[in-house]
């Protein structure tokens, strides 16, 4: 991005998108090529994206479809789990995310093709065989925590289910122990 005179240079590449604004207001968003803007007052600022296999801000999301719905639609994908359900995102056929519940991300979409499995977890809690295949690739970027606390100790479990910490709360000396996979 850059200034010529009266004129805003913009270059967007293949795989890219810029976001137009205008004193902080979405104007427009420019496609692949060069683009040279009329601004005298140096009021447009472009900020370039990558489009391909690439997460949006679910608040700048939420923003941008309040004020253009139309382009929001037309741009992103927008995913959300409610309380009962899990998510295993794909991107061009493969899995890359597992959403949890209550969880929203949101994807460009006008350069990758988005998969979303749901699965139910409110009558069964377990995963099936296929799911779990797909969750096992994408291991290292799933943590999940549940904290189960009583009057003297806080236990905590992570990594899908197995042990991985116990904690004693209230204790003077502040014992912990681990366990190890």
């Amino acid at each position: 991005m850059t200034w010529h005179l009266l004129m805003l240079n913009v270059t967007v590449k293949d795989g890219e998108r810029a976001l137009l604004t205008r004193n902080g207001q979405l104007v427009r968003v420019l496609a692949p090529g060069k683009h040279r803007l009329f601004d005298p007052l140096h009021e447009l600022k472009a900020e370039v994206l990558d489009v391909v296999r690439s997460e949006f801000s679910a608040d700048r999301y939420a923003v941008l479809k309040a004020a253009r719905p139309d382009l929001a639609a037309e741009l992103f994908e927008a995913i959300e789990t409610k309380a009962d359900e899990i998510a295993i995102v794909s991107l061009d056929g493969r899995p890359v995310h597992l959403m949890t519940p209550w969880q929203v991300r949101v994807y460009w979409k006008v350069a990758t093709r988005i998969d979303v499995e749901r699965i139910d977890v409110s009558a069964d809690p377990r995963v099936g065989a296929r799911h779990l295949t797909m969750i096992e690739r994408n291991r290292s970027t799933v943590v999940m925590e549940a904290v189960v606390e009583t009057t003297r100790r806080a236990c905590s479990m992570s990594r899908a289910g197995s042990w991985s910490g116990l904690r004693l709360a209230g204790t003077p000396s502040g014992l912990s122990a681990a366990r190890s996979r």
